[in-house]
């Protein structure tokens, strides 16, 4: 028979195992963009649109436009290859007023993110379709990594990674490294889509409860494999992004007032 003793050790030696793969996944994650080791990337024959889909962001929509306009790559080819649109769904705080000052347009949508994202996509003639959400830090050379694997015609759509910045989230975090490695799914908020495979694929669905994170969360492995069908799909773990607010912080204290939006299904 195992002992007790024999159990314990065993667990402890698992969890340590773990522990330190965690720490190695996210180290080798992080690299590059920590390093800043990322490649060139020419759009001259190209043209991208970043797209934000906001409601009720003014407290943590301007980490995301600034981390934007930062980006060295929008920085060389805005305006003539690369623009900036703001999806709002009709926002009643700061939201629009802070964003005018980054982006090129400002276009309005009925409320529900997967309709947002469908109208901007829709709004624009550019070749890559690239959308973010608020909240979210892009490090310098992110916008290299995503679109650095569209030199492949092959290549339809590249989702990067996403990283849980607050430390109160370290279960949410854990999940969140693991799930990149291992799951097959679009990260909305850091996603890049040539627009015609986007519409040969559907589109992100809008007749599902866009308020519900169990049915938008499943939506986006589906749209993975829709998209999978008329191309090839990647995941680049180094292509990352910092979620600074997450709706699992939600019960803690943290973030009161998007949470009781959340609650109120006034937000998504």
């Amino acid at each position: 028979m195992v002992s007790a003793a024999g159990v314990a050790v065993s667990t402890l030696a698992g969890c340590a195992i773990f522990a330190l793969g965690t720490h190695y996944l996210q180290t080798y994650m992080e690299f590059p963009l920590k390093h800043k080791q990322y490649p060139d990337v020419i759009l001259d024959d190209v043209k991208v649109s970043i797209q934000l889909a906001t409601l009720n962001e003014e407290n943590y929509v301007g980490i995301t436009l600034d981390s934007i306009v930062s980006q060295p790559l929008y920085k060389k080819y805005h305006p003539e290859n690369i623009e900036f649109i703001l999806i709002d769904s009709y926002s009643d705080d700061k939201t629009v007023e802070i964003a005018k000052e980054y982006v090129d347009k400002v276009i309005y949508a009925p409320r529900g993110l997967f309709t947002a994202r469908n109208i901007g996509a829709k709004s624009t003639d550019a070749d890559i379709i690239v959308t973010v959400d608020a909240a979210q830090f892009y490090p310098e050379g992110w916008l290299n990594m995503l679109l650095r694997h569209f030199e492949d015609p092959e290549v339809v759509a590249v989702t990067g990674a996403k990283i849980v910045s607050p430390p109160s989230n370290i279960f949410h975090k854990i999940g969140n490294l693991w799930g990149d490695l291992l799951q097959k799914h679009i990260w909305g908020d850091n996603a890049a889509i040539r627009r015609w495979a986007w519409f040969a694929a559907g589109g992100w669905r809008e007749d599902i409860n866009q308020f519900s994170f169990s049915e938008t969360f499943r939506e986006e492995f589906d749209f993975w494999r829709r998209l999978e069908s008329v191309g090839k799909v990647v995941k680049d773990l180094n292509a990352v992004t910092y979620d600074t607010r997450t709706r699992f912080a939600c019960g803690a204290g943290l973030y009161e007032d998007y949470c009781l939006m959340i609650e109120r299904g006034e937000r998504f």
